[in-house]
């Protein structure tokens, strides 16, 4: 492989980033024509069974004031634009107080829960959290005979305010730096996601022309997308986009908070894995404190994790905090914190939310990171509360923050959205924390940037000031200056078996340098770097090898290890 072609994760990162961005221009230059005549209504077909959203059979929906809808409420249009054509799906719902945005937020945040409200979906999961609000999920999704099933990889970014979400998802753009888990695999199909955005309105004390009715909730769902192949049978979206929206309402009427949420983490936590298991109601988050930068004026909020929980229901806590060494250490302390969430609006009613955050101690001098692990798990007792390793919590009362500024704002559109939308959201999207919410978790930023940065900062910059560095610098010096050899240097030797093996004709006799080249089919770059940077597999592969024992971990980068090899005659 030649050089211009490593990349150490930023190339694939701005690739994302810049698909991310695209997507938002894409839906404010939707938004900006939402009143236009280039908008189509598209008539629906009726609902049948076999149409409707999965229901579990047990329904909670007394209590809700959040109103039943049916398919012929909701009103789809349809406009052709240069990547194809986009569907749009808008209705009005009965929307009592009690009701917030964390009432939708759980089920657009939690790509677990969408087979339960969305037909076309057979599985999706949460393949990496790049910060607290974007995501990237991989969705299966199932056709009907004899269309192969198509699945999704997709980034998705979430906004919101006390009256307004916006969740807007586009699939990830196909790159040769993509790690292996991110490639189509057999016997799905690859599909393409242009554009699925969600925007949730609820009532608000603010009567513009953008706010819904009064006790009226709007939700519009736009979606653009490619099956791909030409037996995409029931991949229609104009059929399934009632059914969809109808199937969403359905499920949070059926009592959607009771999903635990994360809600956001500090720029010295580092999330791992993020799962949710809809049988057993269970909520688990694997993530590590790492060394970050030092900060006093946000010190005490560089280590927290905040989680949102159902005030109505019983909650199980199990955390496990680890060193690296699993040594017992000052750096495994922890407390938590269990508060009301507060009222958005004065002299309305509490959300049913509660807020479970847990704040961790600074590493002790020569550690690198604490691992832990998080399982939040509904309980069938009668008590409503929080259990954290088996001890009962009092929840305590939080003060209510300041309102920021609407996330929507002077619109004048049919679907109460316009093109000051995403300027508003940008603006929010960027806006840095100020005095006033010194004591909020940050939300809103990458919690990843300043570990990452640091190390790609480092790899770029290399200052080579010990011995390890030294080493490593003469060494990539020699692999670079390999790499540029002309082809005639390199004398045939062997050709066995489909690998090629050269000899380098060098004047210096005492450098003898063999080469050894081979075509791998079917498998990737990131499947030959774990194994060969896994001195287990090692094992396999090379009948030399004898034992390997890691030394010293220098950085994110580098390893020391001392490697045994075995005795091979004349050799000892």
């Amino acid at each position: 492989m030649r050089l211009e072609n490593l990349d150490d994760g930023s190339k694939l990162e701005a690739a994302w980033t810049e698909s991310l961005t695209s997507s938002l221009t894409y839906f404010r230059a939707l938004l900006s024509s939402s009143s236009s005549a280039a908008w189509k209504p598209v008539s629906v077909l009726p609902l049948t069974a076999s149409t409707t959203a999965r229901d579990s059979g047990a329904s909670v929906a007394k209590g809700s004031t959040l109103g039943k809808i049916d398919a012929s409420q909701v009103r789809v249009h349809r406009r052709s634009g240069k990547t194809g054509e986009v569907f749009r799906a808008v209705v009005e719902v009965d929307c009592g107080s009690d009701v917030s945005i964390d009432t939708f937020r759980v089920c657009l945040v939690t790509p677990e829960t969408r087979p339960r409200w969305d037909r076309m979906v057979e599985e999706a999961v949460t393949l990496d959290l790049l910060d607290a609000h974007t995501r990237i999920t991989r969705t299966n999704y199932q056709l009907g005979w004899p269309s192969s099933p198509r699945d999704a990889v997709t980034i998705s970014k979430t906004l919101a305010d006390q009256h307004t979400l916006v969740d807007i998802t586009t699939s990830l753009p196909r790159s040769r730096h993509e790690p292996a888990y991110l490639r189509p695999s057999p016997p799905h199909v690859r599909a393409h996601v242009s554009l699925l955005a969600w925007c949730i309105q609820l009532p608000s004390s603010n009567h513009s022309t953008d706010s819904p009715p009064d006790g009226k909730a709007r939700i519009t769902c736009f979606w653009s997308w490619n099956p791909k192949g030409a037996w995409a049978v029931g991949g229609g979206v104009p059929q399934h986009l009632p059914s969809l929206v109808v199937g969403l309402v359905d499920y949070v009427r059926d009592g959607s908070e009771k999903v635990p949420v994360l809600l956001g983490y500090g720029p010295d936590v580092t999330i791992g894995s993020v799962g949710y298991d809809t049988s057993r109601v269970t909520l688990s988050v694997g993530y590590a404190i790492v060394s970050g930068e030092e900060n006093q004026e946000t010190e005490a909020l560089r280590r927290q994790v905040e989680f949102g929980l159902s005030s109505t229901q019983s909650w199980d806590v199990q955390i496990t905090v680890k060193t690296q060494h699993g040594k017992d250490s000052a750096s495994t302390l922890w407390n938590s914190f269990v508060g009301q969430a507060p009222t958005a609006v004065i002299g309305s009613a509490a959300p049913k939310r509660l807020i479970l955050r847990f704040a961790h101690a600074q590493l002790e001098p020569g550690e690198e990171l604490v691992r832990v692990n998080v399982s939040i798990e509904r309980t069938t007792s009668a008590t409503a509360g929080v259990r954290i390793n088996g001890i009962p919590i009092t929840i305590e009362h939080m003060q209510a923050q300041s309102p920021k500024r609407p996330l929507l704002e002077e619109t004048a559109s049919m679907t109460g959205i316009s093109l000051r939308t995403m300027s508003t959201v940008e603006s929010l999207a960027t806006t840095s924390i100020s005095k006033d919410d010194s004591l909020a978790i940050k939300r809103t930023e990458s919690s990843r940037s300043a570990v990452a940065l640091k190390g790609v900062a480092s790899l770029i910059r290399r200052n080579y000031i010990c011995e390890y560095d030294l080493v490593h610098l003469k060494l990539m010096t020699d692999f670079t200056s390999l790499l540029q050899e002309p082809e005639q240097k390199w004398r045939p030797v062997l050709d066995s078996r489909g690998v090629a093996i050269h000899q380098l004709n060098s004047i210096d006799k005492t450098l003898v340098v063999f080469r050894a080249e081979a075509v791998f089919v079917g498998v990737g770059i990131w499947d030959l770097f774990a194994v060969i940077s896994s001195p287990g597999a090692r094992l396999v592969w090379d009948k030399t090898h004898d034992d390997a024992t890691l030394v010293e971990d220098v950085n994110e980068l580098s390893d020391l290890w001392h490697i045994k090899s075995k005795a091979a005659w004349p050799v000892s």
